[in-house]
């Protein structure tokens, strides 16, 4: 894989990554509980760290 296809791969999954964590759970109960909050704020920060490690490694701000 060329460095290109890498930064490319990179980027597409750092869009996917972004997608993700603004999407709704299914079957999470409506209002969240505060177990079900927890576990949406931990899954969203487990995706910004990946996307943030995406980011530095493709060198962008």
């Amino acid at each position: 894989m060329s460095t290109t296809d890498t930064e490319m791969t990179l980027r597409m999954l750092r869009r996917l990554l972004e997608t993700e964590a603004n999407m709704p759970v299914k079957g999470m109960p409506e209002p969240p509980t505060t177990e079900a909050q927890n576990y949406l704020t931990g899954r969203r920060e487990g995706i910004y760290i990946a996307i943030n490690a995406i980011t530095e490694t493709l060198g962008e701000s």
